[in-house]
Order: C-alpha cells, then sequence, then structure tokens
C-alpha cells in the first residue's frame, strides 16, 4: 500500500517558507519539524521569493482585478460607441439645418 500524500494549502507553504527564511534553524531541522522534504521546503522558498506563492486573499484579490478589467473594458467599448453615436447625431442635425430643440425664445 502506498503511503497517503499530505496536500498543504498555499497559505501554509508561506507560512512554512516564511518562518525557514526567518529563522536561524538550517532548512533540514524546519521540513522535518512540517514533515516535509527539504528539497519540498527549498522549493516552496523559491516559490514564494519568486511571487509564485500567493495567499487565498491574494488569488480571491486578483480574481476580482481580472473581473473588474473585464468590465472596465466593456463599458469602455460602450462609453465609444454611444460617443460616436453622439457624434453622428450632432452632425446628421446640423446637416439638416434642424432648430435646436429646447425652450422658445418668443413667451406668450
Amino acid at each position: 500500500m502506498g503511503r497517503n500524500r499530505k496536500r498543504y494549502t498555499d497559505d501554509m507553504k508561506i507560512s512554512i517558507a516564511q518562518e525557514a527564511l526567518r529563522a536561524k534553524d538550517k532548512d533540514a531541522e524546519i521540513a522535518s519539524k512540517n514533515g516535509i522534504a527539504p528539497s519540498t521546503l527549498c522549493e516552496w522558498k523559491e516559490a514564494l521569493l519568486n511571487g509564485d506563492l500567493k495567499t487565498q486573499k491574494e488569488k480571491e484579490q486578483q480574481t476580482r482585478i481580472e473581473e473588474l478589467e473585464v468590465q472596465n473594458k466593456a463599458l469602455k467599448e460602450t462609453l465609444g460607441s454611444k460617443e460616436l453615436e453622439l457624434e453622428l447625431l450632432k452632425k446628421n442635425d446640423s446637416f439638416l439645418n434642424l432648430p435646436k430643440r429646447g425652450r422658445s425664445s418668443t413667451r406668450q
């Protein structure tokens, strides 16, 4: 029978890697204390330093940023088409020499 593999969340990996970066203990001791191989700890530290490990909160924030960027793009496209539509209406209005809409200058 194979041994069950432990799963570590990114938050746990970050916590252990930060401990290893701060601690004066050797990586082997920290790895042993956390039940992981020293090579795994080195991989986690490298990933943390490279910015490849993100907390759940950071992942949620990144997802929200991406959603807002998509929404922003759609709004800009809508605004652009409305501005174009308005410009065409203004040109059409001046071309036809229609009187401007608004209050009449004559009063009764």
